[in-house]
């Protein structure tokens, strides 16, 4: 195996130190579209060094997006697990960054701390990025105004009868 080097290319270099920012403070990583192979050691400890000093890990979910069969994903990724907190889909539309966009790690927190989870707003399928962006355009407006009003991230309320949805 050849010696792969992250450091000497100024503008690899640049995005693996982005990416280790964000593995040292993300609480929500959804993978897609890398195996980390055993074969590539290099890129996986400079990823796993970082992630395992994030404060928030304990608590932390990784989604994994990959058409490999899902042992074979867990054996990969085992040692970026922490107990339970990993999904694994071939489908990036089932993973919780598209089923509640600019919202996951709220959605995921109210779900998992407070037991207090979100009803789904999927991503719908577009056919151009116009369409996704016009679809995504209030959610990022609302962010950006400084008043999140929960729209269209509503709470589940329960019955207590009959267990439906409002």
């Amino acid at each position: 195996m050849k010696h792969k080097d992250y450091n000497s290319d100024p503008y690899i270099k640049s995005e693996w130190d982005t990416l280790r920012h964000f593995l040292q403070r993300a609480y929500y990583v959804t993978i897609f579209g890398y195996s980390a192979p055993q074969t590539d050691v290099e890129a996986r400890d400079l990823m796993l060094e970082v992630w395992k000093e994030n404060p928030t890990r304990e608590l932390a979910e990784i989604d994994i997006v990959d058409i490999k069969p899902r042992d074979e994903l867990e054996a990969v990724w085992k040692i970026f697990f922490v107990r339970q907190h990993y999904g694994i889909s071939p489908d990036i539309f089932h993973t919780t960054l598209l089923r509640h966009p600019r919202r996951s790690c709220d959605a995921f927190a109210m779900a998992t701390l407070q037991n207090d989870p979100w009803e789904e707003n999927p991503v719908p399928r577009f056919d151009k990025l116009t369409e996704l962006q016009g679809w995504m355009a209030p959610l990022v407006s609302e962010e950006h105004s400084g008043r999140f009003s929960g729209k269209p991230c509503h709470k589940i309320k329960l019955t207590d009868t009959n267990k439906t949805v409002e």
